[in-house]
């Protein structure tokens, strides 16, 4: 039996109740009390912007990308940006790190706002749905590959490759896989 009650006083009274019952079917009761509530809701993703009137909600997934600009971070959305008092990492922080990728040590990029990963003259780069381009940090190379093949049908690695033309494929040697990855 199962009971969920709001006090040990309501658990007292209903214990009472059903005692002459429960003893007909029960030679011992062990009772089992767990006093914290699971909340088991999911994160709120958004962030409360500074505006005239007060604060602004923006729902994370408005967001395109975040690029830093000294002590402000530019929040940029569907046709509009604003400027924010902020650090990136307390932003991150704020967001569903599944959801968001950081680039660079000052470009946050919505993962799905990513069209193509290119790699150009011992770089990566990131081209953006919105036509613009962002330089990927090399030390982050490695971990943003597995997050976004980890969304792919294969499920496997990543090729040291990816984003490069097929014909340009079939010429990498051993040791510029290795260089890559």
């Amino acid at each position: 039996m199962h009971a969920r009650l709001s006090s040990l006083e309501e658990y007292t009274t209903e214990m009472e109740r059903i005692a002459p019952q429960l003893a007909e079917y029960a030679s011992r009761v062990e009772s089992n009390f767990v006093a914290r509530k699971v909340d088991r809701t999911p994160k709120e993703c958004a962030l409360w912007v500074p505006c005239r009137e007060g604060r602004r909600r923006i729902d994370a997934s408005m967001i395109n990308k975040i690029n830093a600009e000294g002590d402000y971070m530019r929040l940029y959305m569907d046709g509009s940006d604003c400027l924010v008092h902020d650090t990136i990492r307390h932003l991150m922080a704020q967001l569903d790190a599944e959801q968001f990728i950081q680039l660079h040590r000052s470009t946050v990029v919505r993962a799905d706002f990513i069209d193509r990963l290119m790699h150009r003259e011992r770089r990566w780069v990131a081209r953006l749905r919105d036509g613009t381009e962002q330089a990927v940090a090399k030390s982050r190379v490695g971990a943003i590959l597995r997050s976004l093949s980890a969304d792919s049908s294969t499920g496997g690695s990543v090729s040291p490759t990816f984003g490069k033309p097929v014909e340009e494929v079939s010429t990498v040697n051993e040791t510029e896989m290795k260089r890559l990855t």
